[in-house]
């Protein structure tokens, strides 16, 4: 290309960044993206980059049991430069963008046309499904238009390593990708006979895109991808859905092209290009699998132009519409024919349809102003709801730490925190605070009476109470989370008083006895004694848990808030106390403290099944699912350090990682259990209330002799001899002994 060439196709990719930057944001700001998928993916790259890989509150608990996408550890670097959800719309629009540059460059190589490479750039730029896929949010796996067009011009210009990376970022970028590579692969062996390159596509695409599928997703989800159910209605399995179409393949033809809605979809996505990449079925067969899955899908969004599973499709419909061009331009197909001098003149100017086309379509479609509406899902532009000012009023009163429930709209904006729950109408009523627009219809799933019901429900039954209300906005708090002041003069009285409350039981590793952390001032006693062995730190929110460094005579010490403390034994130097950090929050919610297997680290567990991480400690799951199995109440960490097990105190046991979970008893159904003890892979022990030792495993079953019928039983611990012992709420210890058989 001619520099002058060069400048026209940078000044349209900078109006095209221009202009879809401050669209996507401005119709972020007035409060149109949408929960999906806009805050699912802004809250699993805001956990990455705080060290949470893929966590998330919305939808699935790991990212990674909804979609394999693997490049999220890079996109949450953008959050380093600015951490604001805005940043990642306009990344999107900057990758969307680049697509123009290598079609430019394989267009003017391609058809040595002048000013070839600048059309197809604006055709590309102008093409209506790119645009719908800028308009709808965020997603990371849009990444593939450009990095297919850029790995298609390496293989082109014989850089063959530059084209492999790129095309292993694409692979990494979604699940289906594989697909399509594989059958990259096909159209190379079949095509072009580069054996080596398209044998290695084959294997490693579909290779991949079945461990993600069938393997990956289902771990990470606890069951299969529900992608799948898409498909349901043609076949229950995949390997059914194969057979079927050796089968019938009448069947899936008619479901295919037998509805007008999906013949539609493919003249929307062809016409704007003249049809020209029909002319050119090598490049044009790795846009097969997307245009297939999407038309053989029940899901209505996945055939037509508005989302994003179009992307993959898009760089080869492209790259196929050059290759017909130049197949066009070297005489194939026509030259023969009677009435070809008449149109040689014309072809090498025949690329102009394709900007022409593209532009027609933006002008019908217009991606900008569209309204897509039921049975689609809905996506809205730059309208702005009326009581916009209320909604950025109430949104100063919500702490950034704080746990929010809030609806579809309003979710992309609150995000960057751990606890972040969609409203439905009626779920997670546990968080500290509800924000609710009651003037906003849309995205319902539910009608508007159960939406009300849901409200109500929160106030009357859950302890909220609304602390603001104008022009529709609702905020709700929950005041049974709130920290109660006079408890905390109770429990510091206590201890002034010498009436101490003991919560946790550990020994000593260096002189062999037991110790016990008491709540209100943090006395850490010997039981057998009353010898007083950690510096007397008074703190204003009670101890809850304390841990013993091997190595160091120190402990750490969390309290209720969740700041830890590293505290010293006596006569112990202040450098050898530990500290990684802490999770303090502004609420009384956290119960235990658990050391990493190294000693360079720990995890904190709050009450809602959360798992805060420090140092060396590895974050792999929060226990979101099972709050009506009670309050989380411990957390154990297996002896291999490779997982660790939440306890809640109806007695339900939640692994994370790899713990064998061979005899794991069945929940007692009420609010009896309270500790937890892993004493060797697949086995341990479970302490009830009354003092009841459950074994897990292969346990040896154990019974302690103060067993009664009061709920009185706090804390189970081993001595270095391997003698059990069990804390009471007295501070007193009681031995547990082999059961008789």
């Amino acid at each position: 290309m001619s520099p002058k060439e060069r400048l026209c196709v940078k000044l349209f990719v900078a109006s095209y960044i221009v202009v879809f930057s401050v669209y996507a944001i401005g119709r972020h700001n007035r409060f149109n993206s949408s929960a999906l998928d806009l805050g699912i993916q802004d809250n699993v790259l805001w956990n990455t980059i705080h060290g949470r890989a893929f966590a998330s509150s919305i939808e699935t608990p790991h990212y990674l049991g909804d979609h394999i996408t693997l490049t999220i550890p890079l996109f949450s670097l953008l959050y380093l430069l600015w951490e604001d959800v805005r940043i990642i719309l306009i990344a999107q629009t900057l990758l969307l963008a680049l697509g123009a540059f290598p079609l430019a460059a394989f267009a003017a190589e391609k058809l040595k046309q002048p000013w070839a490479g600048p059309a197809v750039a604006l055709a590309y730029l102008l093409y209506p499904a790119l645009g719908f896929i800028n308009r709808f949010d965020f997603h990371p796996e849009v990444a593939v238009v450009p990095l297919f067009l850029f790995a298609a011009l390496c293989f082109e210009r014989k850089k063959p390593h530059w084209g492999y990376l790129l095309t292993l970022l694409a692979l990494l970028s979604k699940e289906q990708i594989g697909i399509v590579i594989g059958f990259w692969g096909i159209s190379l062996l079949l095509c072009e006979r580069t054996r080596r390159r398209g044998l290695l596509f084959i294997l490693v695409g579909f290779g991949w895109s079945w461990i993600a599928l069938f393997h990956i997703i289902p771990h990470f989800r606890g069951g299969p991808s529900d992608t799948l159910l898409r498909y349901g209605d043609l076949a229950e399995t995949p390997g059914q859905l194969l057979l079927l179409c050796v089968r019938e393949p009448a069947r899936i033809l008619t479901h295919l092209f037998g509805s007008s809605e999906r013949l539609l979809y493919l003249w929307n996505l062809l016409w704007p290009l003249a049809g020209l990449c029909l002319l050119c079925p090598r490049l044009l067969l790795p846009a097969l699998p997307v245009l297939a899955y999407n038309l053989l899908s029940n899901n209505v969004n996945q055939h037509s132009l508005y989302y994003q599973y179009n992307a993959p499709a898009i760089p080869w419909l492209f790259l196929s519409a050059i290759g017909g061009l130049d197949r066009l331009q070297a005489g194939q197909g026509w030259r023969r024919l009677p009435w070809s001098r008449d149109f040689r003149p014309v072809i090498p100017r025949l690329f102009w349809v394709l900007p022409t086309g593209c532009l027609l379509a933006f002008l019908v479609f217009n991606p900008l102003t569209t309204k897509i509406r039921p049975p689609h899902f809905e996506v809205y532009s730059w309208e702005e709801p009326g009581n916009a000012p209320q909604l950025r009023r109430a949104a100063k009163m919500i702490p950034p730490e704080a746990e929010l429930t809030t609806t579809m709209a309003l979710l992309p904006h609150f995000s960057h925190r751990r606890g972040i729950f969609l409203w439905w109408g009626g779920a997670y009523f546990d968080s500290d605070f509800i924000l609710l627009n009651l003037h906003d219809h849309r995205w319902l799933t539910r009608s508007w009476n159960e939406y009300l019901e849901g409200l109500q429900q929160a106030i009357e039954q859950h302890g909220h109470k609304v602390i603001y209300s104008d022009n529709g906005i609702v905020l709700t708090e929950n005041f049974r989370k709130r920290t109660d002041p006079t408890e905390k003069i109770q429990n510091l009285l206590q201890s002034k008083l010498g009436n101490p409350l003991p919560v946790d039981l550990e020994w000593d590793p260096k002189d062999g006895q037991p110790k016990v952390l008491y709540s209100a001032g943090g006395a850490l006693l010997n039981p057998l004694t009353g010898e007083e062995t950690m510096d007397a730190g008074r703190p204003f929110s009670p101890y809850v848990a304390f841990e013993f460094i091997p190595g160091r005579s120190a402990i750490l010490a969390l309290n209720e808030n969740g700041n830890v403390t590293g505290k010293r034994l006596a006569g112990v130097p202040r450098s050898a106390r530990p500290h990684h950090g802490d999770a303090e929050r502004p609420f009384s919610i956290f119960v235990d403290i658990e050391l990493a297997p190294d000693g360079q680290g720990y995890y904190l567990l709050d009450r809602f099944g959360r798992v805060y991480t420090f140092g060396s400690a590895r974050h792999r799951g929060d226990d979101r699912r099972h709050r009506g199995s009670g309050e989380a109440v411990d957390l154990e960490v297996a002896p291999d350090g490779k997982g660790y097990v939440i306890l809640r105190s109806h007695g339900r046991l939640a692994t994370f990682g790899h713990v064998p979970t061979k005899g794991l008893p069945e929940p007692f159904g009420w609010d009896i259990a309270r500790d937890l003890c892993l004493t060797g892979a697949g086995s341990g022990y479970l302490l009830d209330g009354f003092g009841g030792v459950h074994a897990l495993g292969e346990a040896t079953p154990l019974r302690c002799g103060a067993y009664q019928l009061e709920d009185r039983m706090i804390d189970l611990e081993f001595d270095p001899q391997g003698q059990a012992w069990i804390l009471d709420r007295d501070g007193q210890l009681h031995p547990a002994s082999p059961a008789p058989e």
